[in-house]
């Protein structure tokens, strides 16, 4: 009898203890909720808006580097970091130690990367990888990106500068190929059918919440999606995600293409902050520049990369 007594009573101290734990998991998870939400309240509120109630995307948008990382190698120990430390420039004013570092920090962080992170490339059809890595074998020889055309969509990445509209949204970009824009209608249109391939495609909006969603379809086959050899086929679909939260706009991209991926590609999001210094508004003396002419290509004499 005392047995069972003492039985009872060890159950009863550890559901005691059980209940303690989980009052304090939900007191945590609670708490955790309590702070998300009030983060999340304060992003809504301090968001500017326009008219229409969504939130106000007009403005220059600069990179925050969140989205960039190096490899650093220590020993056996690899660390991913913001920034990379590079020569002064005093002790290379030719830039000549600066190259050869990005050089080496390029090809290395992007083969550890992939194997830490998949994600980070196109999941590729099998058949298909010899191609990818050919291509990105003779990149600059091949790269269209490198020979003047246009970066295309996604590539070419967030807008610099966006004009918002009741209706209608621009996007202008600054990139080494030109300065192209598109221009997004709001207004609930169908994507249109009598307009050719193109390399940036036939986009439209819509609003989800305080998320616009840019859908784009129609492309050729002209431009790739990054530098390592990352082809597409004209029956590429991406989709577009900007999100304001305060002074920042988060840029998402997920990119479908049945004819070459086993999967959508979700790229990692970019964050940018809203810019309120004038000398990065793009204007006509930005903008409107000698057109881009390759002239590099009888100079190259080995398969360095971008």
């Amino acid at each position: 009898m005392r047995l069972g007594r003492f039985a009872y009573a060890s159950q009863a101290v550890n559901m005691a203890v059980g209940l303690l734990i989980l009052a304090g998991w939900i007191s945590v998870s609670a708490a955790a909720q309590t702070k998300a939400s009030s983060a999340a309240r304060t992003n809504a509120e301090t968001t500017s808006r326009a008219e229409d109630g969504h939130p106000n995307l007009n403005g220059i948008w600069k990179s925050t580097g969140q989205e960039t990382f190096y490899l650093v190698k220590n020993g056996n120990k690899v660390q991913y970091l913001q920034r990379n430390s590079e020569p002064a420039l005093e002790d290379d004013p030719d830039l000549t130690k600066t190259r050869a570092l990005r050089q080496v920090n390029n090809q290395e962080r992007r083969a550890e990367s992939y194997k830490k992170n998949p994600n980070l490339m196109p999941s590729y059809k099998p058949e298909l990888l010899a191609k990818v890595h050919d291509l990105d074998v003779h990149e600059n020889e091949v790269d269209p990106a490198f020979h003047c055309y246009p970066s295309g969509v996604p590539r070419v990445g967030a807008p610099r500068q966006i004009v918002q509209t009741p209706g209608l949204i621009l996007f202008l970009y600054m990139s080494e190929n030109g300065a192209p824009y598109r221009v997004i209608p709001t207004d609930g249109r169908p994507h249109r059918t009598d307009v050719e391939p193109s390399y940036m495609g036939d986009s439209i909006g819509h609003w989800e919440g305080d998320t616009l969603v840019v859908d784009v379809n129609r492309f050729n086959d002209e431009t790739w999606l990054g530098n390592d050899g990352w082809f597409h086929s004209t029956k590429m679909h991406v989709v577009e995600r900007f999100t304001r939260e305060g002074d920042n706009l988060r840029y998402q991209v997920t990119v479908e293409d049945s004819e070459v991926f086993t999967k959508p590609w979700v790229k990692n999001a970019t964050v940018y902050k809203l810019s309120t210094d004038p000398a990065d508004m793009i204007s006509d003396a930005t903008s409107i520049e000698a057109p881009c002419v390759e002239v590099d290509s009888g100079h190259i004499v080995n398969h360095d990369h971008l």
